[in-house]
């Protein structure tokens, strides 16, 4: 972000939110990790296997 994308996310009512979220995911995520495609994890889902 450049500065001035800085200043008008901050404005945002729910900024420090979005970023503990952002914080949260990046934590969760396990380096070298193999994960299904979108397109599987969206047809387990529209199957109702979760």
């Amino acid at each position: 972000m450049n500065a001035q994308e800085i200043k008008e996310f901050e404005q945002l009512a729910y900024y420090q939110q979005a970023i503990k979220l952002r914080k949260w995911d990046d934590q969760a995520k396990i380096v070298g990790k193999a994960i299904p495609a979108i397109e599987a994890l969206y047809l387990r889902h529209s199957r109702g296997y979760y």
